[in-house]
């Protein structure tokens, strides 16, 4: 049974940065919503992997959460983050993702140091899991 109870009214949303600027829209997620959302991985991730990468990324964000968990989670959908209150912006893609990195890196992000490094990149050992090193970026929106 797919939850459909909307997400929490606005004082729910209370301390949350940003959470009640205008343009942001809250809303549980549906169903619906999965195949749409694990494109949208797939051009951020710029098909890295192909197939199989595209299978791993839907390991990570699997259907049940959005048939199962829509009354505990929210999808959130903004087009400037920074005109709704977001102070920074967190991003993590693969150490074998070459035009990835580089791609974040021109937008301005900080590769945040980690514990080795792989391919000329400091990584995060784990981080997804067993054997799933990760490289994580942050950018301090003005």
């Amino acid at each position: 049974m797919i939850d459909t109870d909307p997400p929490p009214d606005a004082d729910a949303l209370d301390g949350v940065p940003g959470a009640k600027s205008p343009g942001l829209t809250w809303r549980s997620p549906e169903e619906s919503d999965h195949w749409r959302v694990l494109a949208v991985l797939d051009r951020w991730w710029a098909g890295f992997g192909g197939t199989a990468g595209s299978r791993e990324r839907s390991v990570l964000l699997p259907r049940l959460s959005f048939q199962h968990f829509s009354g505990t989670s929210w999808l959130v959908e903004q087009d400037d983050a920074a005109g709704a209150g977001a102070h920074r912006v967190s991003c993590i893609t693969s150490p074998g993702n070459a035009g990835s990195i580089a791609f974040h890196q021109r937008l301005g992000f900080d590769v945040l140091p980690g514990a080795s490094r792989a391919r000329g990149v400091s990584v995060h050992p784990d981080d997804d899991g067993p054997g799933l090193d990760r490289v994580l970026f942050s950018r301090t929106l003005e």
